[in-house]
């Protein structure tokens, strides 16, 4: 009879924890056969628990793939539940117009409950300010617990569905967003069909979101470059070479372009890729991509006290059978959560 494994017992301790955290354990399969473990004598104490830091704010950015689609024959009852669940102060949200019913099916503009009802909408988890940011079917939507002023904004002739910078004021500080979400396809924009494999071949798509980044850092961001606190978030539709010990694409992948101009050319910090080095955290369905992107400015990441990406029981991605097409519940991306101190 083999000897009986020994358990290995640990004890751990979490601090600082909120809404937010999460704790995944798991076992390294170091050896061959079976390897487990027993989760026993949790104990859970709360002192003086505060959900963001004295002088913080909670930020959350997510694309909600055509406007909540999978929610609104729901009234968005599940959609508010969550986010009265997270309390955030800011919420940028990407793809901000319902496009889609609930069986998938394109919905006419008059039927489009996104488009003026946002207002409405975000009183329900304590937003009183809205502001749309783009101008064409996958607008971005914010909305905050506190005044927003649009100080500047591209035209889509200059990224593909636009960017914007906006201020957020709080007790006297001004905090500023700039949006933005960059061309989706592998081939170059304007392209007739029949030439987008060759388009797609020669990863024009790749150069296409280079340029809107070169546009974003050179026609926008560089008006705010002396701010100290200015977070830069978006559906990039690419990944970032920070993450090339996880892709093993070439450290000269045109994957890359855009976000090594924006890093290359301004000083913004990679807030999830410098928060977790080395670990994996995936922003979209099947756990292939990070490309949803949440930067901030050197002194504004001084303050970062917590910065995840959301998988919970209800962000869980799938991909309805009796839906066609590419559409996910809730969304075929995943919430992104900052918290700062400033």
């Amino acid at each position: 009879t083999p000897a009986a494994k020994q358990w290995r017992h640990v004890v751990m301790y979490v601090e600082n924890v909120n809404n937010a955290t999460q704790i995944r354990l798991t076992t390294a399969l170091e050896e061959g056969g079976y390897h487990g473990f027993y989760l026993d004598n949790v104990s859970i104490s709360i002192a003086k628990y505060r959900r963001t830091p004295v002088n913080g704010i909670r930020i959350l950015y997510w694309n909600i793939q055509c406007g909540m689609w999978s929610d609104q024959a729901n009234n968005y009852n599940n959609f508010v539940a969550w986010l009265n669940k997270y309390k955030p102060d800011v919420c940028v949200f990407c793809e901000a117009r319902s496009l889609y019913d609930e069986k998938g099916e394109w919905l006419k503009s008059s039927a489009r409950t996104l488009e003026s009802g946002w207002p409405a909408l975000a009183k329900r988890y304590g937003h009183n300010y809205t502001m749309s940011c783009q101008k064409d079917n996958y607008p971005e939507m914010i909305t905050s617990k506190y005044p927003i002023t649009k100080l500047k904004e591209l035209e889509t002739s200059e990224v593909a569905h636009g960017a914007a910078v906006v201020r957020v004021t709080i007790g006297g500080k001004d905090l500023h967003f700039l949006s933005t979400h960059l061309w989706p396809a592998d081939y170059a924009r304007g392209i007739a069909e029949a030439d987008r494999p060759a388009s797609q071949a020669a990863r024009e798509g790749d150069i296409e979101r280079e340029n809107e980044m070169k546009n974003i850092v050179n026609n926008l961001l560089s008006d705010y470059s002396g701010v100290d606190y200015l977070f830069m978030m978006g559906d990039f539709n690419c990944p970032s070479s920070v993450d090339e010990w996880y892709y093993n694409k070439g450290a000269s992948h045109t994957d890359y372009l855009a976000q090594n101009y924006l890093r290359n050319n301004s000083n913004l910090i990679d807030v999830i890729g410098e928060y977790w080095p080395g670990n994996w955290l995936s922003s979209v369905n099947k756990d292939f991509e990070r490309m949803d992107m949440f930067y901030a400015t050197p002194k504004a990441y001084e303050g970062v006290q917590n910065a995840m990406i959301i998988v919970d029981d209800w962000t869980m991605l799938y991909q309805d059978s009796t839906v066609s097409g590419y559409l996910c519940r809730p969304s075929d991306h995943r919430p992104v959560l900052v918290d700062v101190k400033y």
